[in-house]
C-alpha cells in the first residue's frame, strides 16, 4: 500500500501544482464507481417454482415477487479469491432482505487466459439478511490466478421486511 507522501506528486501532476496544494491542506477523496443496481418491485416481475409430486409429475406455479438486479466488479486477492456482500453494492436503503433464487455471472477482464467460479450464500449481517458472494479466479492449470479483475452481475429475490 502506497504511503500517502507517495500520492502527493501524483495529486500534483494530475490537479496541477496550485490546485493540489490548496486541496492537499485538506482531505482528498479518490471515488471509483463499482455498481449499477435496480430494485425490481410489480406484477411484471415473477417468480416461478416447479413442484414435483410423489409420482414424478411436476407442476409450475408462478408468484409475484420484488428481486434486485445489480452488477459491479472486484479484484481477487493474491489467493485468488475475494468475498463481499451485495449491501457494500447498492445504496437502495429501505428494510428488505434476500431470498433464493440468487443468480451470479462472472467475467475475468484479462487477456491471458483465466477462469472464475462463484458461490453464493444468504446470511444475516447487522440483524438483516444479505447475500454473500465469493469469486475464486484460476489459472488454466487449476491454480489459483490472483489480482484479477471479475465483472460480476447478481440478480436475486427480494422480500419487504415490515417492523
Amino acid at each position: 500500500m502506497a504511503e500517502a507522501t507517495d500520492l502527493t506528486g501524483h495529486f500534483k501532476a494530475i490537479l496541477g501544482p496550485d490546485v493540489a496544494e490548496e486541496l492537499l491542506g485538506g482531505e482528498v477523496a479518490m471515488r471509483e464507481f463499482t455498481a449499477l443496481s435496480t430494485l425490481h418491485v410489480g406484477p411484471e416481475s415473477q417468480r416461478t417454482s416447479r413442484e414435483i409430486g410423489s409420482t414424478g409429475s411436476s407442476s409450475k406455479a408462478c408468484f409475484t415477487t420484488s428481486f434486485l438486479s445489480i452488477a459491479g466488479h472486484a479484484v481477487t486477492k493474491a489467493d485468488g479469491t475475494i468475498a463481499f456482500a451485495l449491501r457494500d453494492f447498492h445504496c437502495l436503503g429501505g428494510r428488505f432482505g434476500f431470498q433464493h433464487p440468487v443468480f451470479v455471472l462472472a467475467t475475468a477482464r484479462r487477456d491471458a487466459p483465466v477462469l472464475v467460479t462463484v458461490t453464493t450464500d444468504l446470511t444475516i449481517l447487522n440483524g438483516e439478511t444479505d447475500v454473500r458472494v465469493s469469486l475464486f479466479s484460476w489459472a488454466p492449470d487449476g491454480a489459483p490466478a490472483g489480482r484479477v479483475l471479475v465483472n460480476w452481475y447478481c440478480r436475486a429475490a427480494t422480500f419487504k421486511i415490515i417492523d
